[in-house]
């Protein structure tokens, strides 16, 4: 739908558009589906242009996973080319994650100005995004305000965050983990200080270390596990790994994780328990 409301005023409508459909358009067999509304007006449109778009995804869903409802609101500056943006996911009336701030296109190093901030964020949305890697994902996770700018091809992202009560298990390793503490953000690093690490069992260990990114994708890890005490770390079968199989319980010691997904070096210095 699309109109003139004034002389100096147009508008555009989408109602109940199926985001699969335009999806399709750019990115054919993209996994996404939800229903679009919106509204785009553009007013003084031959003198110093304002654009104002509103609209929803409602039931917005990724490879199957339904994330909740989008909402977005932006506008386009009448001093300069900086275009404000305001966006939520909601789920079941919480609002799970909030970005606001602006984009400048023209802007040299940084167009990119947003802060984001979460409240309850189940860390299982990430799940369509590391299959083959790790399964079973819940628990929470919470940010107050990360700083994010750069570009969009390689945006950078300062602040700080917690994980509460993650849980996940790992493909390689056949068996769950749980992890709870803080997280730090500096640009394109992630750095574990105070994490803890548990078993399926419930046994405790350190984690502490980096994840160096790019745009969070070509994860590189150099993480550190220590202060092992009884910690169940693998338990496959023959079917799982046919080279390396069955049940490791680590008295003590300690690990280290260098090197990306796909390549990745483990050191350990432990001794292996009985069963």
């Amino acid at each position: 739908d699309a109109g003139v409301g004034r002389p100096d005023v147009l508008y555009a409508t989408v109602r109940n558009v199926e985001l699969r459909g335009l999806a399709d358009i750019f990115l054919p067999r993209s996994p996404v589906s939800g229903t679009v509304n919106g509204t785009l007006t553009l007013r003084n449109p031959l003198d110093r242009a304002r654009v104002q778009v509103e609209g929803s995804v409602r039931s917005f869903q990724y490879d199957q996973l339904v994330y909740g409802d989008i909402y977005l609101r932006s506008r386009l500056s009448e001093v300069s080319d900086r275009m404000y943006l305001t966006s939520n996911l909601v789920y079941r009336g919480d609002t799970l994650i909030g970005v606001r701030g602006f984009y400048e296109p023209n802007h040299a190093t940084s167009p990119l100005n947003f802060v984001l901030a979460t409240h309850n964020l189940p860390v299982r949305l990430v799940e369509p995004f590391v299959k083959g890697i790790l399964y079973d994902m819940s628990g929470q996770l919470q940010v107050e305000a990360l700083q994010v700018r750069g570009t969009l091809g390689a945006p950078t992202i300062t602040g700080s965050g917690r994980l509460e009560g993650v849980r996940f298990g790992a493909d390689y390793f056949q068996t769950r983990y749980t992890l709870d503490g803080r997280l730090d953000f500096y640009q394109r690093v992630i750095t574990m200080a105070d994490v803890t690490l548990r078993d399926a069992r419930g046994n405790p260990a350190r984690v502490e270390g980096t994840i160096r990114h790019f745009g969070f994708t070509a994860l590189d890890f150099d993480l550190r596990v220590r202060d092992i005490r009884i910690f169940l770390l693998m338990d496959t079968q023959s079917d799982d790994i046919e080279l390396f199989y069955g049940r490791v319980r680590v008295r003590r010691g300690c690990a280290v994780f260098k090197g990306k997904f796909g390549d990745l070096f483990i050191n350990a210095a432990v001794p292996t328990g009985v069963g």
